[in-house]
């Protein structure tokens, strides 16, 4: 379904029984809000990858209505667009983020080489002189 969409449009677009339904924005190509069947409405871009009909679909979530207001996310969509019109793909560089992100690893604490060296040794030396010493006495 393709329509100019305004506020009033996605508050009253109906909830479907099963599956998604998307309505398409014709201000912004590509621009479209998802209305999912527990009533939620979510605003998403998609667009194609360089290439023409060989590059590949690929779809933005932008957010949440009505946290973001539809011309909050109809700019975003334009946002986006530009970048895919400049050769950019906006997915996979979100994709990339949250990778980097959820790859880095944070000290929770700092190093705590130095203590606990000093502690195993410490506690190393002493089973093994003891040890060594029951050891020596039933061999001999």
């Amino acid at each position: 379904m393709t329509r100019k969409l305004t506020e009033t449009a996605v508050r009253r677009a109906g909830v479907p029984t099963i599956g998604q339904t998307m309505i398409w924005d014709q201000a912004v190509t590509g621009f479209a809000v998802r209305i999912l069947p527990g009533g939620s409405r979510t605003f998403w871009f998609q667009y194609r990858t360089s290439g023409g009909r060989s590059g590949k679909n690929r779809m933005v979530r932008i957010g949440s209505w009505p946290t973001v207001s539809l011309n909050a996310a109809r700019k975003a969509a334009r946002d986006l667009a530009g970048q895919v019109a400049r050769g950019q793909d906006p997915a996979a560089k979100r994709q990339e983020a949250k990778r980097r992100d959820s790859s880095t690893l944070r000290p929770s604490s700092p190093p705590m080489a130095n203590t606990s060296a000093t502690s195993s040794t410490a506690t190393s030396s002493t089973p093994r002189s003891s040890s060594a010493a029951s050891t020596a006495g039933s061999t001999g």
